[in-house]
């Protein structure tokens, strides 16, 4: 996890506001942004505790797939990932959960390029098992599937492990979209009423797979989808800094 990730916890800020004085003395956290809160119980943990009913005669019952559940999809916003576990089994895939360790973004932003390799290593050592077992290995949020198929290759070009992991690696909805592509997508969606905006994130375009966001919410009926393709502005961790934060 990066320095970005000092989230409040179930109390709110109020009780924490000397704690973030601290923060941004030291970690250079501005003391005024708002901080993702952290989940009272993990995704693996839910996920273990609440799995989703699988549909084996769905279309894509050949499938299996592990969800790399990511720092965030993990410790902050669980329901990504609980949702994602739905669709996925929903149209038969047989889905686990992992977060053996960061991907490592919030370092290579840094420019700490060892810690990115280390984690590199570190997930690809955990992952080789379920990809010799046949899974495909799906990330939820797309830094870290940026990380896993293209930047942690480059970083250590001549790991096998690596390069294996990158190439089962799928985005989130580069996964559905392949599946509604090659096997069909299960019955029982239904319309949305009313259009929706799609932000393609910065991360989903430098994967270079086109907008597979705005073509798995086409899949509905009747979406209205408009893609609004402009970077958030954010910056990942370094949209908490204090010299970032305070000239929004």
């Amino acid at each position: 996890m990066g320095d970005a990730d000092f989230g409040r916890g179930q109390l709110g800020d109020a009780p924490r506001q000397p704690l973030r004085g601290l923060e941004e003395k030291y970690a250079g956290i501005d003391k005024g942004a708002e901080l993702p809160e952290y989940a009272s119980q993990t995704l693996e943990a839910k996920a273990k505790a609440n799995p989703p009913a699988r549909d084996e005669a769905a279309p894509a019952k050949a499938r299996k797939a592990v969800l790399y559940a990511t720092c965030y999809g993990d410790y902050n916003d669980t329901s990504i990932g609980m949702a994602a576990l739905a669709v996925l089994a929903k149209n038969g895939v047989e889905t686990k959960v992992v977060h053996p360790h960061c991907c490592g973004m919030p370092k290579l932003e840094q420019g700490l390029l060892g810690e990115v390799a280390e984690a590199a290593r570190k997930v690809a050592a955990a992952f080789a098992p379920y990809i010799d077992e046949g899974y495909d290995i799906v990330a939820p949020v797309p830094s870290c599937a940026l990380m896993l198929k293209f930047e942690w290759p480059l970083i250590l070009p001549n790991d096998a492990s690596v390069k294996r992991l990158a190439e089962a690696t799928f985005d989130l909805s580069e996964y559905v979209v392949d599946i509604a592509r090659k096997e069909g997508l299960a019955d029982g969606m239904a319309p949305i009423e009313g259009g929706v905006a799609f932000h393609m994130s910065c991360h989903s375009r430098a994967q270079n797979f086109g907008q597979k966001g705005a073509e798995l919410l086409k899949l509905i009926p009747q979406a209205d989808v408009a893609v609004v393709e402009r970077c958030s502005g954010h910056g990942g961790a370094w949209g908490y800094k204090r010299e970032i934060s305070r000239r929004r």
